[in-house]
């Protein structure tokens, strides 16, 4: 396994979370394992409780509510000095027909 950066287009953004509508995913490295893709980076605690208290959040339409949920109960246990938290996500494979 060998990390590599994940050079952004944008630096004012990241990629939208949909799933429980919290911060966007910031990807910083690149890492592939047993044939699986995946994209990783570091959230601050500030972020995320500062996101959960925002009306966006509050109005965000998710894709897994009880996954919101979970955000919740984790906002409750973390503190805005508290170390980065790691995210990972992986790929989802494309497949591309060439007619």
């Amino acid at each position: 396994m060998s990390w590599q950066p994940v050079n952004h287009l944008d630096n004012n953004g990241g990629l939208p979370n949909d799933l429980d509508g919290g911060v966007q995913f910031e990807p910083k490295h690149y890492f592939e394992e047993n044939g699986v893709e995946y994209l990783v980076g570091f959230t601050q605690p500030v972020d995320i409780l500062t996101r959960i208290n925002s009306t966006d959040f509050a109005n965000a339409v998710v894709r897994r509510t009880e996954k919101k949920e979970a955000l919740i109960k984790l906002a409750g246990r973390i503190v805005e000095t508290d170390n980065s938290i790691l995210t990972s996500q992986p790929l989802k494979s494309i497949y591309v027909v060439d007619n």
